[in-house]
């Protein structure tokens, strides 16, 4: 029998030559070292943030929680978060007035503590300090302290200002309602009373 030609079919083991420059590896690496670093830094936040904004803890001056902002701040804030419609943390639901009793009531620890009719009066009165006294100007500037914080927003240069003029905060007085012992010569101005920081009238 004829010899049958076989094809050269052997096997190189020759390698391409690498390219002149080298993939981006380490700076692929250096990404997602960057990403991995960040997920963990939220993660630890979010495991470092508390269940609800209620739980968030207030520091406190002399045994309360210092109002730096005025009366009048506090019920426009506390108005907007009703007319945007603006959502109760952990639910779907937003702020009315029914639901911003609720809240308050929650944060005092006390269903006495702001009655609807209570923050209704408060929300429609006008005024720097006006309703300065109520329940629902001290427990409402500690809803929204507590709403700022759960956001993570940062004090605005009012506030910050604030911080500086009232150390304790407002005195809690209504100048419509609160009375000061004065002589003729020397009345006490409704100017007097809105800039009035706690301890003063102590």
């Amino acid at each position: 029998m004829p010899a049958v030609s076989r094809p050269d079919v052997s096997v190189s083991n020759r390698v391409e030559p690498y390219p002149s420059k080298a993939p981006p590896v380490q700076a692929k690496s250096n990404e997602q070292d960057k990403t991995a670093s960040n997920t963990a830094s939220n993660d630890a936040q979010d495991s470092a943030r508390p269940g609800s904004y209620h739980d968030i803890e207030l520091e406190e001056i002399d045994g309360e929680v210092p109002c730096y902002e005025t009366a009048a701040v506090v019920r426009r804030k506390l108005n907007n978060l009703i007319a945007k419609k603006v959502h109760v943390p952990g639910t779907n639901k937003p702020f009315t007035q029914a639901s911003l009793t609720r809240e308050l009531s929650k944060i005092a620890e006390s269903n006495r503590a702001a009655g609807t009719q209570t923050v209704a009066k408060f929300l429609k009165k006008s005024g720097a300090m006006a309703g300065g006294e109520s329940q629902t100007y001290y427990y409402g500037n500690m809803l929204l302290e507590k709403l700022r914080i759960w956001n993570g927003e940062k004090k605005t240069k009012a506030r910050e200002k604030a911080e500086e003029e009232f150390p304790k905060g407002h005195a809690r007085v209504d100048p419509a309602t609160t009375k000061f012992f004065m002589t003729r010569d020397d009345p006490v101005t409704e100017q007097q009373v809105v800039n009035m920081r706690r301890g003063d009238d102590d």
